[in-house]
């Protein structure tokens, strides 16, 4: 999925992110990776496929590094097998309001 997303961005238009992109924190120290990273705007998207939802330790350990990186000034931004088929063109609408939102804020 994360492969049909990529191929969905440069569709739309959007700047290629890095993949698998690691974060670090101020010391050099990777504290996350991120399936999609726009560095300059600080936006993350992650795809979340079925093995994010298999336990309550996965899901808490996911909500644990959003927050971290959110925390860290990250916009992120959480796409789901629903989001991807259902809801599509909206999704590609936030990362396009996201990137835009982000420029304007990491500029300011």
């Amino acid at each position: 999925m994360e492969s049909r997303l990529r191929q969905d961005f440069a569709r739309e238009g959007l700047p290629e992110p890095e993949l698998n992109a690691p974060i670090a924190d101020g010391t050099g120290r990777v504290l996350a990776y991120a399936d999609f990273l726009w560095r300059a705007e600080r936006l993350v998207v992650e795809y979340n496929g079925a093995h994010h939802f298999a336990s309550a330790e996965q899901r808490v350990a996911d909500e644990s590094r959003r927050n971290l990186l959110e925390r860290m000034g990250y916009r992120v931004i959480i796409v789901n097998k629903t989001d991807y088929f259902q809801h599509h063109a909206d999704t590609m609408r936030a990362v396009r309001e996201a990137l835009a939102d982000q420029r304007a804020r990491v500029s300011a």
